[in-house]
């Protein structure tokens, strides 16, 4: 959130909440960011978030503590998050930054995008990038290498469903493409 902070709620069963109730489903706040929190990417019961600061931090959400943290060292904000076995992909800037969550290192970083990455999606062994820079690009988590280029003018999301890639657009299209 923009003070910095997550809250972990717990809500009751439908999901509706009045104002009154709202603050008893607060369970507790979790601070440690020095900027506003723009991301956050949850793995069973640990949970990343990535901030505008470009902190990348683990938190335990059974014990509301952090665990790791991560720090972009160029200071770009981290757009989007991605989390598969012990590997952190955070899209920061142009770049797509690959971290082991077991020692808190930097393993790579990908480059090829000519403007800020907004999306990300995950598909081992493949990670897809969705820039302002109209494209999409498949990378390898293999040979940390791009696969593929997409023309996908105003990309403004990604998902995936059985190998398949799903592009939303600003125009309000969507785009399918096959993964290799």
């Amino acid at each position: 959130s923009w003070d910095r902070t997550l809250r972990v709620w717990r809500l009751p069963e439908g999901g509706r909440v009045s104002e009154e109730e709202g603050a008893e489903c607060c369970k507790g706040v979790m601070s440690g960011h020095t900027a506003s929190v723009l991301c956050l990417q949850r793995n069973g019961d640990r949970l990343v978030s990535g901030s505008l600061s470009g902190e990348l931090m683990v938190w335990n959400l059974l014990t509301m503590s952090k665990t790791v943290e991560m720090r972009e060292a160029e200071g770009c904000g981290v757009n989007a998050l991605a989390w598969e076995r012990s590997l952190i992909f955070a899209a920061a800037d142009l770049n797509l930054q690959v971290w082991d969550t077991s020692s808190g290192r930097l393993v790579e970083t990908l480059k090829g995008h000519s403007n800020v990455i907004t999306c990300l999606a995950l598909c081992f062994p493949w990670v897809i990038t969705g820039s302002r820079d109209n494209s999409v690009k498949v990378w390898s988590v293999r040979s940390w290498s791009c696969v593929r280029t997409i023309s996908a003018p105003g990309v403004r999301c990604l998902s995936l469903s059985h190998r398949m890639l799903a592009v939303g657009m600003d125009s309000g299209q969507l785009q399918w493409w096959a993964l290799p």
